[in-house]
């Protein structure tokens, strides 16, 4: 049973569980609410039935990528093998279709619950995204991580999506677009995606350089198999230099100004960004630039996903901040005294 729940990559689907549910009642509920309108909210039952439609859609996605992988595994990390060794690739298709099935049928039943042709649209093109992604695309340079990293950014946006969806039916559509209020929903959800998608291009990329020996004997034409550890290298420097510049960008540009945050910001936001996110993506570069074997790219590609969980926890000042300027409870249990 340990096996199965390593194929579908278990803590992946508990961080996209997390990262979906705190998007909705971190970001978009506090600023519903803010404006008055927190009841009109996308509902607990279909917020789960969004959160499980993508949950056993990326279980899909994994048990493919490690069914075509097989060989590159074989070389790789052949202590760490699934596909093959104690799950059959029949097994491991099979786990696929059923798990895709599953996540495309409660996502189609959802985008017609909210009479949304967009969160259609995205249930279908992601399980064949996948597909062709671990079938070719991530074989090629640039196209598979960025294929990966923009299906890792749809997760929040489909919390925004649909909590929009369901807004414009309780209100006139061209009234509500009078407001500010879905442009700050889609703002802050498109920022929180826009810095996923960055750092998992890097973490992609990372992860090329650990698998570099497997793919090129299987002929893969990953980044470093193109240009060589040492160009890719400077590749993900200017990844990093791009997300540090958006960040600074972000926080000059929309987050210092925020009017929900009214007077209480005091810096907590930059001081967030300077310590949580931009200290440590400095660290990573470091990491990088000493990097030299499998092992040492394995480190760095974790300290990408703690980078990751690092700038989700913002989600919770973001919530702490708007809970304090503007009087709310926080999860409906406690009020912070506001300043």
């Amino acid at each position: 049973m340990k096996d199965y729940f390593q194929l579908i990559r278990y803590k992946n689907l508990i961080f996209i569980i997390a990262v979906q549910w705190i998007m909705h009642h971190c970001i978009v509920l506090p600023i519903l609410t803010t404006f008055g309108i927190g009841d009109y909210a996308l509902n607990t039952n279909l917020l789960w039935l969004i959160i499980f439609a993508t949950v056993f859609i990326a279980a899909g996605g994994y048990a493919i990528n490690d069914y075509f992988d097989t060989k590159i595994d074989l070389l790789n990390r052949p202590n760490r093998q699934i596909v093959g060794r104690t799950i059959t690739k029949r097994t491991a298709s099979w786990i696929h279709h059923i798990t895709t099935a599953i996540g495309v049928l409660l996502g189609l039943f959802v985008s017609w619950k909210l009479k949304s042709l967009s969160l259609c649209f995205i249930f279908l093109m992601t399980p064949g995204l996948l597909w062709f992604y671990s079938a070719s695309y991530k074989r090629m340079p640039f196209l598979g991580n960025f294929i990966i990293s923009l299906c890792t950014a749809l997760a929040p946006i489909l919390i925004a999506l649909a909590n929009g969806e369901v807004l414009q039916t309780n209100y006139s559509p061209e009234l509500l677009m009078q407001t500010p209020i879905l442009p700050t929903i889609y703002t802050w959800i498109l920022g929180f995606s826009g810095f996923a998608f960055i750092l998992s291009m890097i973490r992609e990329t990372i992860k090329d350089m650990e698998d570099e020996y497997g793919d090129k004997e299987n002929e893969c034409r990953t980044l470093p198999v193109v240009f060589g550890i040492s160009k890719t290298k400077w590749i993900l420097y200017s990844y990093i230099v791009l997300f540090i510049a958006l960040l600074i960008w972000s926080y000059v540009s929309f987050v210092q100004d925020f009017a929900l945050f009214k007077t209480i910001d005091e810096f907590y936001s930059l001081r967030f960004i300077i310590c949580g996110l931009i200290v440590p993506i400095l660290l990573l570069t470091y990491f990088i630039w000493k990097a030299k074997t499998p092992t040492e790219f394995h480190s760095c590609s974790i300290c990408t996903k703690i980078i990751m969980i690092i700038g989700l926890a913002y989600s919770f000042l973001f919530y702490f901040l708007i809970a304090k300027a503007n009087g709310l409870a926080l999860f409906g249990i406690f009020f912070v005294n506001p300043q």
